[in-house]
C-alpha cells in the first residue's frame, strides 16, 4: 500500500495489530464502511500571492492514473482558477474572497498539468490563494462523483447558472454526507447559502443552510470562514420577510460582534470588516439612526478607498448618497453618485454598476434633470441586459417612458412602457427568473432603500 509520503511498505507482520485498530478508528472518524477509498497526496497545500491583470500558474505532474482533484481556497480575494486552458473548465466559488473551488481532471502517469488561478476583484487587490492536488482512484467511484458535483458548481458559478450550481452543490452535500466527509459538506453548504441570499433572494434558506454550514465544519474551519458564515447569517436573520425587526436585533448584533472577532483573527478577514460597518449601518438607519449610519458608511467607504476596494467603496458611497437624498442634500447625493460609478472598474461589479446607474438617474430626473436621467437609466438598462435580468431591463424601460412623457416625445414613451408592460425585451436573454446572473450588492431593498449586502 502507499502510506501519505507516496512510498510503499509492507503491511503483513501487522496485520493483527491493523484488525484491532481499523474498528477504534472508525469510531474516531466516524468513516468507516465497506468501500476502500483510495487517494493519494500528489501537492500539499501551498499557497502564493495573486493579485492583478496576470495570472498565477502551479505545474502538478501525475504520479498515477486516475482523476486529479485540484483545491483551490481563497484568501481575502476572488479568484477564477482552471486546468490546461480547457475551454469550459473555468470555476469560480459563490463565497467571494473566502470560497473553495475543485477542479476534477482525468490523468495519466507521468502527465502534467498547468493550474491557472487569476483575480476575479477589483484590479488593485492582491490576496492570497492556496491550491492542493490529490490522486483519486477511478474505481472509488462515490468519492469521485461528490468531487465531480462540487467540480460541477464551481463551473456553473462561473457560467453564471445559478440554479445548476445550487442544484450542483446540493448533491454534492448530499454525497459528502453520505461518505462522511463533513469539511465538504459544509464547504458545499456555504455556497448554497451564498446562493440562497444573493441570487434567488431566500433569505431563509440561506440562514439555515449557513447554520448547518457551521455545524458540519465544527471546530476545523479557519477564523475568516466562520466570519464569513456568521456574517451572512446576521445579514439573513435582518432580511427575512415577515421578523420583527425589534425582537431579532439583539441575535444580530451579537451575530455582527462574532464576525468582526473572527475577521479579526486572520489577515484574509481584513476586507470583510468594512463590509461588516456598512451592515451594522443598514441595521442602525432601520432604527432610525442616521447619523450613526451615516458615520458607519462614511468610514467604511474611506477604508475601502484606502484598501482600493472598489465595490466595497462603491457600496458604501451608495449609502451615504442615499442619506444626502433623503436629507433633501440633492447636489451632494449627486456627486457622491457620480463619485461611485467613476471609482467602479469596470465589468467588476455589472450588477452594482447596473443598480447606482438606475438610483442615479432616478436622482437626475427627480431633479429635473432628464437628458442626463434618461442616458443613466439607458447605461443601466444595458448592464441589466448583459446580465439576462429583464426585470431590470423592465424597470429601466418603464422609468425611460416616464422621463419621455416629461419630455413630450409621446411615441417613444409609448415603445418603451409597452415593452416594460407586456414582455421581455429582444436584448435581454431572459434566462428563468431565479437563474439572474447579475450580482445583488448594490440594490436597496424595498422598505429601507439601503444597502445591507456586500
Amino acid at each position: 500500500m502507499w502510506t501519505l509520503a507516496g512510498t510503499p511498505r509492507s503491511i503483513r507482520r501487522h496485520a493483527s495489530l491493523c484488525w484491532l485498530a481499523v474498528p477504534f478508528l472508525c469510531l474516531l472518524l466516524e468513516a468507516c464502511d465497506s468501500r476502500t477509498s483510495v487517494i493519494r497526496p500528489v501537492l500539499s497545500q501551498s499557497c502564493a500571492q495573486v493579485g492583478g491583470a496576470h495570472a498565477s500558474k502551479v505545474i502538478v505532474v501525475s504520479p498515477g492514473e486516475g482523476f486529479l482533484r485540484l483545491r483551490v481556497e481563497e484568501r481575502g480575494v476572488s479568484i477564477a482558477a482552471s486546468v490546461d486552458a480547457v475551454p469550459g473548465s473555468t470555476a469560480e466559488s459563490p463565497v467571494e474572497r473566502s470560497g473553495t473551488i475543485q477542479l476534477v481532471e482525468y490523468t495519466r502517469r507521468g502527465q502534467p498539468h498547468s493550474i491557472s488561478v487569476r483575480v476575479e476583484d477589483s484590479p488593485d487587490i492582491t490576496g492570497e490563494y492556496c491550491i492542493q492536488a490529490d490522486l483519486i482512484a477511478a474505481s472509488d467511484t462515490e468519492h469521485l462523483s461528490a468531487e465531480q458535483s462540487y467540480a460541477a458548481a464551481g463551473r456553473a458559478t462561473h457560467s453564471h447558472d445559478w440554479n445548476a450550481a445550487f442544484d450542483a452543490y446540493l448533491g454534492a452535500a448530499r454525497k459528502f454526507d453520505t461518505l462522511r466527509m463533513p469539511q465538504s459538506s459544509a464547504a458545499s453548504r456555504q455556497a448554497m447559502a451564498e446562493i440562497a441570499y444573493l441570487r434567488f433572494d431566500n433569505k431563509r434558506d440561506s440562514y439555515a443552510l449557513a447554520s448547518e454550514a457551521l455545524a458540519n465544519y465544527g471546530n476545523g474551519a479557519e477564523p475568516f470562514t466562520v466570519g464569513a458564515l456568521t456574517a451572512l447569517q446576521a445579514r439573513a436573520l435582518l432580511d427575512i420577510p415577515g421578523l420583527d425587526a425589534t425582537a431579532i436585533a439583539p441575535e444580530v448584533r451579537r451575530l455582527q460582534a462574532a464576525a468582526a472577532k473572527h475577521f479579526q483573527a486572520h489577515p484574509a478577514g481584513a476586507r470583510e470588516l468594512p463590509r461588516l460597518a456598512i451592515m451594522t449601518g443598514f441595521l442602525e438607519y432601520r432604527f432610525g439612526g442616521y447619523a450613526r449610519a451615516r458615520a458607519l458608511f462614511s468610514g467604511a467607504a474611506q477604508t475601502c478607498r484606502q484598501l482600493r476596494d472598489w465595490d466595497c467603496y462603491a457600496i458604501a458611497g451608495q449609502n451615504v448618497a442615499m442619506l444626502e437624498y433623503e436629507g433633501k442634500n440633492y447636489t451632494v447625493a449627486l456627486s457622491t453618485f457620480a463619485d461611485a460609478l467613476r471609482s467602479l472598474p469596470a465589468r467588476l461589479d455589472p450588477k452594482l454598476a447596473a443598480d447606482i446607474w438606475n438610483n442615479y438617474g432616478t436622482l437626475q430626473g427627480l431633479m429635473g434633470f432628464f437628458s442626463d436621467s434618461e442616458r443613466s437609466h439607458a447605461a443601466a438598462m444595458r448592464e441589466y441586459a448583459q446580465l439576462g435580468d429583464c426585470q431590470g431591463v423592465r424597470r429601466n424601460l418603464a422609468r425611460s417612458g416616464n422621463l419621455m412623457v416629461q419630455l413630450g416625445t409621446l411615441s417613444d414613451a409609448k415603445s418603451y412602457l409597452q415593452q416594460a408592460a407586456f414582455r421581455c425585451p429582444p436584448e435581454c436573454s431572459a434566462p428563468p427568473l431565479r437563474a439572474f446572473a447579475g450580482r445583488r450588492r448594490g440594490r436597496w431593498p424595498a422598505r429601507s432603500r439601503l444597502s445591507s449586502d456586500r
